[in-house]
C-alpha cells in the first residue's frame, strides 16, 4: 500500500472525471506554431520522451532515459493528473486534483514491475495568480512556454500544468508532484 504523506489536509472535491490510465489524446494542439501532433507526441513517447505539459514540441518533452525507474513511474502516473473541481484556482491544493486516481496508478505500475519502492522526497510548486481578465494575455502563453523550455533543460521536472483563468482571472499553475514523502507500507 502506498502512504501520501504531505502538510496538506485531505479532503474531497467532487470529482469531474477520474481517469486510471494515460488519457487517449487524438487531436493536435498549435499546429503550426512548431509544435508536434499529439499523435506524433504519442509515438515519441512509446520510445524514450514523454508528454508532461501542454505543451508538445520536442524541447518540451520529458527524457525518460534521465530518470530513475521509480521517476519514470512517477512521471507516467502524473499523466492522468486532472483537476477534480472548476474551482482549483481557489479551493485548496490537494483538493483540486485526482491524486487518489495518481496514486492507484503508480501503486499498480510499481505492483507490476516488482519495484522495491524506495522512500523519496518530491516537491512541487505551486504558483495562484490573479490577473486582470481584460490583460492581453498573449505574450504570457509565449514567457510561459520559454519558461517551461528552460526548465526542461535543467531536468527533474516530471509535471507541468496550468489552469484557465476563472471570471475574476483567478487560476492556478503547477510543476511537479504534490508527493513530499511517498513510502510503502
Amino acid at each position: 500500500m502506498l502512504k501520501l504523506l504531505s502538510y496538506f489536509s485531505f479532503g474531497r472535491a467532487a470529482p469531474l472525471s477520474t481517469p486510471t490510465s494515460p488519457p487517449a489524446q487524438s487531436r493536435s494542439r498549435d499546429v503550426g506554431h512548431g509544435e508536434l501532433s499529439i499523435e506524433d507526441a504519442q509515438a515519441i513517447v512509446e520510445e524514450r520522451l514523454l508528454v508532461v505539459s501542454p505543451y508538445t514540441s520536442r524541447p518540451h518533452l520529458l527524457d525518460l532515459a534521465t530518470l530513475t525507474r521509480s521517476q519514470i513511474l512517477l512521471a507516467k502516473a502524473l499523466t492522468i493528473l486532472v483537476p477534480v473541481t472548476h474551482a482549483y484556482a481557489t479551493l485548496p491544493y490537494i483538493n483540486s486534483f485526482n491524486w487518489d486516481a495518481v496514486m492507484t496508478y503508480l501503486a499498480a505500475a510499481i505492483k507490476s514491475e516488482t519495484l522495491d519502492w524506495k522512500e523519496q522526497v518530491f516537491y512541487i510548486v505551486v504558483f495562484r495568480s490573479q490577473v486582470p481578465p481584460t490583460t492581453d494575455r498573449s505574450h504570457l502563453a509565449e514567457l510561459d512556454k520559454a519558461a517551461h523550455v528552460e526548465a526542461m533543460r535543467s531536468g527533474g521536472l516530471l509535471k507541468y500544468w496550468f489552469g484557465t483563468p476563472d471570471a475574476d482571472g483567478r487560476n492556478l499553475a503547477t510543476c511537479k508532484p504534490l508527493v513530499l514523502s511517498l513510502t510503502l507500507e
